[in-house]
């Protein structure tokens, strides 16, 4: 049966000779289109492209994997087909070796053919995981021994500011964090220096303020207009009937204040108003049985909450004039100085450690095939004879979930796409609202370069947004899009979430029986999807259930009591209640969760996409997502299997994690 492509989904497809951004929301069929592009090329009558011809990148192998057998399947069933067609039987062949691939694996491939031009030897393995952390661990203490050995004032002064107790685990620590953050540079090493450029070694900022005062007045502006929206709001509350209207005069004072604190514009205005910033205002103690009380609680965490925020601004930021803070971080430089060499002595130490062995960690994948296919001159990114060979082989370069690449692999990609050639055959996809690994140093904000420079009808480069989704009922849309409409700015999320962000029914699914019903299960007409080319925002007047649970009041007692416990000074017992009451919590979710799987197995119905009818619900028909499967996972599955739930929890714990071995390792 032909597959029939939204408008959006055929522009995909068919879009040649430009540079394209596609959005992505979630369910909207990203991974087909992807797919039928390739076929696409590959079948194209004027000008077909061989597949080996394509670079596609994609998150991890599994995606790649499956990348790989999608498209042999569709190659296979067309050469079915077209048995005659020779260039899809070479495809076939060719299929096997194509470059559908990690960018770790692409940069191993690189690696394995340009070995000579980095200086390694090409017998070179990838290190595992926990014999980095050994490595590394080996190379931390040298570093640090090495920099008491050498007696320096300079690392004294470090220790002063870095160092807790009588450990200096938190000086090894601070390294290690901002040897990873390095890592996420193209050049590390080059943008450690950068880091210490920024701090003067005499008293003073220059002609120009530097880059941290500019944050300083941003943060300090947006706290300062958030907080005069919540006293906006608190008044609003207050002039209400049955609001606390003697607390009107003192709040007006407070948004007075706060827009006197607004009006500043420099550092040295807004550390001399913190500093003769008036007392806030006495709240009236008028007692009136009209006013209702939630709302005198309300009004009184509001005012609180802004007090807290002006009180933590001036203790951050403005606790002294301006000549002091050019003094203070001076001093900082010094700090910065060492902390950078240390760092780069522990670089330096963790690769002599690792060529020892012969080992490469996923970092040295990327940054050694950057060095195999860019040169740095003179400040400048200048593509190797290894990166043109590259751009000449592949006619276009995918990118799959492009919202979690980072500098690093942006340049790598860039470099072998002929872009310096004046070259258009980039392709990437993703969706930032799906964006999870900025700890793993992603950068999403590449990807959001892209979609506010790409325009939907552009020559060289062009955007194009699949916001269709095929995978969810309207009314489980209608529910995601109302609570990230409340919730998502570009401050949050990294994109307003306006009508191009909202999810947008593309399936019409037909209501199963009702739970009640005595029919036969395969009696129910088949509601496979079909496209829905004229659907709005998603919206429904179903509404998305929500079951929320507390702790039991026997749970609540417990932490009072506990709470009387640390009063007396007993801190290590209150620590232990805290994690009993925590494990209650996971324990009542669970239960929860329990019983509402007991109403749904047997009694509801699902879509059975095999069997093409409606049946009643299975426990296989059933996942449970949570915030992290660390420490929840293991007592979900207890408490279930306690009720009689089959379950399986995937334990996300590494060897060098787990609490025999960590004893051991101390």
């Amino acid at each position: 049966m032909a597959v029939t492509w939204t408008e959006e989904q055929k522009k995909v497809i068919d879009t040649r000779n430009c540079d394209i951004l596609v959005s992505a929301a979630a369910g909207s069929g990203k991974t087909a289109v992807l797919v039928a592009r390739i076929l696409a090329l590959i079948t194209d009558e004027k000008n077909p492209v061989d597949i080996d011809r394509l670079l596609v990148v994609t998150f991890t192998n599994a995606a790649a994997a499956e990348m790989r057998e999608r498209i042999r399947d569709a190659l296979e069933k067309r050469a079915e087909e077209e048995p005659d067609n020779v260039h899809l039987q070479r495809q076939l062949v060719l299929v096997h070796n194509a470059k559908i691939t990690t960018i770790h694996s692409f940069c191993l491939h690189v690696l394995r053919n340009h070995f000579q031009t980095v200086g390694i030897d090409p017998s070179f393995r990838v290190a595992d995981e926990g014999e980095m952390i050994l490595l590394e661990q080996e190379a931390l203490e040298e570093t640090v021994n090495r920099a008491y050995d050498s007696g320096k004032e300079e690392f004294s002064g470090f220790l002063e500011c870095f160092a807790t107790g009588k450990s200096d685990m938190a000086v090894q620590d601070t390294i290690l964090q901002i040897y990873h953050v390095a890592l996420g540079q193209p050049w590390p090493k080059e943008w450690l220096e950068g880091c210490c450029s920024m701090y003067p070694e005499e008293p003073g900022f220059g002609e120009e303020d530097p880059a941290w005062m500019e944050y300083i007045l941003q943060d300090t502006k947006k706290i300062l207009t958030d907080a005069r929206y919540q006293i906006c709001a608190a008044l609003k509350i207050a002039n209400e009937p049955d609001g606390p209207y003697p607390y009107t005069k003192a709040l007006e004072s407070d948004l007075e204040l706060l827009e006197e604190l607004c009006a500043n514009r420099s550092y040295e205005e807004f550390a001399k108003a913190f500093y003769e910033m008036k007392p806030f205002a006495r709240l009236g103690n008028k007692k009136d049985e009209g006013v209702a009380e939630e709302k005198k609680l309300l009004v009184k965490e509001i005012r609180d909450a802004v007090k807290d925020a002006l009180a933590s601004l001036r203790t951050q930021y403005y606790y002294d004039d301006l000549e002091i803070l050019q003094q203070e971080f001076s001093k900082s430089g010094n700090v910065i100085r060492m902390l950078v060499q240390l760092t780069e002595d522990f670089m330096d130490r963790l690769s002599e450690k690792k060529t020892e062995k012969n080992i490469l960690d996923f970092g040295d994948l990327e940054h050694l095939a950057l060095q195999a296919l860019v040169k740095r001159e003179d400040g400048k990114d200048v593509p190797t004879a290894a990166a043109r060979e590259y751009a000449e082989a592949f006619e276009e370069i995918m990118i799959d979930e492009y919202q979690d690449s980072n500098l690093v692999q942006e340049l790598i990609i860039r470099s072998v796409s002929g872009k310096g050639q004046g070259a258009h055959n980039l392709f990437m996809v993703g969706d930032v609202k799906q964006s999870i690994y900025r700890f793993r140093l992603a950068r999403p904000e590449l990807f959001m370069e892209k979609y506010k420079t790409y325009r939907k009808d552009g020559e060289d480069s062009c955007r194009i947004d699949l916001h269709k989704n095929f995978r969810s009922r309207a009314e489980v849309l209608n529910g995601v899009n109302f609570i990230f409409r409340q919730i998502m700015t570009e401050g949050l999320g990294g994109i307003a979430y306006d009508d191009d962000a909202a999810l947008y029914p593309g399936a019409d699914y037909k209501a199963a029986p009702a739970p009640s019903s005595e029919e036969n299960e395969k009696a129910g007409p088949a509601p496979s999807p079909e496209k829905n080319e004229k659907a709005g925002p998603a919206s429904s007047s179903e509404e998305v259930e929500v079951e929320i649970t507390t702790l039991s009041s026997g749970a609540k007692q417990e932490r009072d009591s506990v709470s009387r416990v640390q009063e007396k000074g007993k801190r290590t017992e209150f620590l232990l209640l805290e994690t009993q009451e925590g494990r209650q919590k996971q324990r009542e979710e669970a239960l929860l969760v329990g019983r509402r799987i007991q109403e749904i197995i047997g009694k509801e119905y699902v879509w059975d996409k095999e069997e093409e009818c409606f049946r009643k619900a299975r426990y296989g028909d059933i996942v449970i997502l949570l915030r992290t499967v660390s420490g929840w996972a293991d007592t979900f599955g207890e408490v279930l299997g306690d009720m009689g739930i089959p379950c399986f929890t995937g334990s996300q714990k590494g060897y060098f994690s787990a609490t025999e071995i960590r004893v051991v390792l101390s």
